[in-house]
């Protein structure tokens, strides 16, 4: 499909056919599953797993939104909590040094009681916390909004998709802060 810039839309089927087109959506052109295909359960007991990464050595982890946690997963789908704290644990990205950049936002409430009425303030808190390869947390960047994706490029720039800033972020360096500091 081309669009009127002259830039094009191709989707790509994968050659093993495991992807087929669904007939009942025929609108919709994007692949379904192959009804020969199975889906089974490989890792249990994490409170709301968001998104992987894997390191130089193949080693999956998970962030989990919910426990505020990221998880190593080992190949037999066991799991342990690597780096706990992040409230809110959502992107993830590895450097070449395998250190861990992983994305966080939480909403800050502060009640006010002004005669007997209580209003709430919010205010959106976005981290950027980078994870040693032995667990340690430290502050990388901040007020960034809800990052959905984090990519690092070869020189260690970070590039941020920030949803509520509308905006992409480069994070070329940022002092490093132990948490709690």
């Amino acid at each position: 499909q081309n669009k009127q810039d002259g830039t094009s839309i191709e989707c790509f089927i994968d050659t093993d056919a495991r992807f087929s087109y669904d007939a009942s959506y025929p609108d919709t052109g994007i692949p379904s599953e192959n009804p020969h295909s199975s889906i089974t359960a490989f890792s249990n007991g994490i409170d709301g797993p968001v998104q992987f990464a894997w390191d130089s050595h193949g080693q999956m982890y998970v962030s989990a939104n919910e426990s505020g946690a990221v998880y190593k997963i080992n190949s037999d789908g066991t799991n342990s909590v690597f780096a706990s704290g992040i409230k809110g644990a959502w992107a993830m990205a590895f450097d070449s040094n395998d250190n861990l950049f992983v994305s966080s936002w939480e909403i800050k409430l502060t009640q006010v009681n002004t005669n007997g009425v209580i209003t709430y303030t919010a205010r959106e808190v976005g981290l950027i916390y980078k994870i040693s390869t032995t667990g340690s947390i430290i502050n990388y960047a901040s007020g960034v909004g809800r990052v959905y994706s984090i990519l690092v490029d070869s020189d260690g720039t970070l590039y941020l998709s920030s949803n509520t800033k509308n905006c992409i972020f480069k994070v070329v360096h940022a002092v490093d802060r132990e948490v709690g500091a």
